[in-house]
């Protein structure tokens, strides 16, 4: 009888405790990018292109559903490749970005002449102090700590607060009956977003080891 070979004899290496579970891809750091590249083509066509007129009846959903989509499409990119490439990311692109969106929609409250941004700048005023607020938190978080290139939660929270705001106007409140499917429609989208941003903070902490798996590795 043969002898048994030494390596079959010896168990798997049971997983350490901070290992990272099986990655499955929704894991994979383009997941969020593609899926919002994705959405954004869909939503501005439909906002600025499209005849259809049950789509031209009411463009609430596209038009503030591309304005997100173009804020999230290149700061996930960014982030994506950051985490490819195992670099840090850099704190001011967040409140970069922030700022670009108020601009944008600071002008298309007062400045623009498109009718949709006419019928609509009672919104888009409301938006922008919210969007100067989320700018400025970012700003002041990185130069307090440069080198954290993330606030956890952080962006849960910035999305969330308005999120409720056009809930209560939408849902609840009749000061907002007038525009309340665009009020609806801008609570659910932030309020899906804060919560999938919630969400992947809360997979990167579990993916992570705890500060004292790495002390006591090293």
């Amino acid at each position: 009888m043969p002898a048994e070979s030494p390596n079959s004899q010896v168990p798997p290496e049971p997983p350490t405790k901070g290992s990272p579970p099986n990655a499955t891809p929704l894991d994979h750091p383009f997941f969020l990018p593609v899926l919002f590249i994705g959405c954004a083509f869909w939503f501005g066509y439909d906002a600025y292109l499209s005849q259809d007129p049950d789509i031209l009846e009411h463009p609430e959903l596209n038009r503030y559903g591309f304005r997100i989509l173009v804020f999230l499409a290149p700061l996930w990119s960014y982030r994506g490749w950051c985490e490819l490439q195992r670099k840090p990311e850099n704190p001011w692109v967040l409140p970069g970005l922030l700022a670009a969106m108020a601009a944008w929609t600071a002008f298309d409250a007062w400045g623009s002449t498109d009718a949709f941004n006419l019928e609509n700048a009672t919104i888009l005023r409301a938006l922008v102090p919210w969007l100067v607020f989320a700018a400025a938190w970012y700003a002041f978080a990185a130069i307090r700590n440069p080198t954290r290139s993330r606030v956890p939660y952080g962006f849960a929270v910035v999305l969330g607060a308005p999120a409720l705001w056009f809930g209560y106007q939408g849902f609840v409140s009749q000061s907002g009956e007038a525009n309340a499917l665009a009020f609806k429609a801008s609570a659910i989208t932030l309020g899906l977003v804060a919560a999938w941003s919630a969400l992947s903070d809360l997979r990167r902490e579990r993916r992570s080891p705890p500060p004292s798996d790495l002390e006591s590795s090293s």
